[in-house]
């Protein structure tokens, strides 16, 4: 009897989940008609930009079942309609040469960074990003300015070049190790948490306020370990493409700034920004 009434609730748990998953999809096929519907009531770009990103969260993670990609692949999603999204690439060079060799390259995680500086970029930025230090939690410092960052040894990556707090002490220390440590290569945050438990570093920079992105051990040694910084530095992500076709790089361009206007009038880009509990 026993073994009877536990199949029982197997079966009706199970049920119960398919029904959850049903209701799940429906709702998500509403959500992409309403989403059809907008883009059909106004004017859009029928360019195809291919844009190359890495997973970054909430900014840009491709999510199918959601049909949601993140604040800034939503925001491209509702100019460019015919949009390709291709997550590849680790770090800056791997942008660099996705927009020298791709004509139809867009690159959407980056702000003033100096190596894609041959690239155009569109004049309004398609959001923001805090630029934030993680320090370990025995650490009395705290942020007091700018100046208050000649105390530390900072571990920074290229890719925080984008930032002009970062270029700035950069070019004034001249990546002296005393204060300053060039962390390279795919597992970064691994390799500036060793730095900073063995004390050769006081604090590395992340634009990652969401640590669930990276591998699950470094997530959990860096919550264990460390805290956050106040943000040293805000920074404006740009719409940048490629510009070995310069009169398709105008054309994009174009449709992009026009593109943030309309749906900022017609009140997409407002929705959008609520979904991710975003001001930027």
């Amino acid at each position: 009897m026993i073994k009877k009434i536990n199949i029982l609730l197997i079966v009706s748990v199970a049920v119960l989940f398919g029904l959850k998953l049903l209701l799940d999809a429906v709702d998500g096929m509403k959500k992409t008609s309403t989403v059809s519907a907008d883009m059909a009531n106004r004017e859009v770009s029928d360019l195809a930009p291919t844009v190359y990103f890495y997973q970054w969260r909430p900014y840009s993670c491709v999510d199918p079942i959601t049909n949601r990609n993140g604040l800034f692949l939503d925001i491209i999603r509702a100019i460019f309609p015919k949009a390709k999204f291709v997550c590849r690439g680790d770090d800056i060079s791997d942008y660099v040469q996705f927009l020298d060799e791709d004509p139809t390259a867009v690159c959407v995680n980056y702000g003033e960074h100096p190596y894609l500086s041959k690239h155009p970029t569109a004049k309004t930025p398609i959001g923001s990003h805090r630029l934030l230090l993680y320090l370990p939690r025995t650490s009395k410092w705290r942020y007091a300015g700018p100046e208050s960052l000649d105390k530390l040894r900072i571990g920074v990556e290229d890719d925080d070049l984008d930032s002009k707090c970062i270029r700035e002490l950069r070019k004034k220390w001249k990546d002296d190790p005393k204060h300053i440590r060039v962390v390279a290569g795919h597992d970064s945050e691994e390799q500036a948490c060793l730095l900073a438990e063995r004390g050769e570093i006081d604090a590395f920079v992340t634009n990652n306020e969401d640590i669930l992105q990276v591998q699950h051990h470094t997530a959990r040694r860096m919550v264990q370990g460390f805290r956050t910084s106040e943000p040293i530095d805000q920074v404006d992500v740009l719409f940048r493409v490629s510009g070995k076709n310069p009169e398709l790089a105008k054309r994009m361009i174009d449709a992009f700034d026009n593109g943030m206007k309309t749906i900022r009038r017609t009140g997409e880009l407002k929705r959008i920004l609520e979904y991710y509990n975003s001001s930027k």
